[in-house]
């Protein structure tokens, strides 16, 4: 019988990712799940597309009185967003257009 290594989840993921240019769509999903979950349905309605750039996250904000809100929070929603996060995907910086 053939026996296999054992690896934590998260560390096949970032394998995954490296090896599949599927990877960032998918990380861009599961960011975008995280986004809303963190935020709540309020925020997710008024938000537009998101990227992912050198771990700076730039998010459309469809409206400026909640950009505005937003960027004032941008601390903890960072320090929010990063906790689901592993260490090697973490963001250093959000972006609001």
């Amino acid at each position: 019988m053939k026996k296999f290594e054992t690896l934590p989840l998260s560390q096949l993921l970032r394998q995954w990712f490296s090896q599949e240019e599927a990877g960032q769509e998918i990380f861009a999903q599961m960011l975008r799940r995280v986004w809303d979950r963190a935020l709540g349905p309020m925020v997710a309605h008024r938000t537009g597309r998101m990227s992912v750039k050198n771990h700076v996250l730039t998010v459309e904000i469809t409206s400026p009185v909640l950009r505005s809100e937003l960027m004032a929070l941008r601390p903890e929603i960072l320090k929010t967003i990063n906790a689901h996060l592993g260490p090697e995907e973490a963001l250093k910086d959000i972006r609001f257009l």
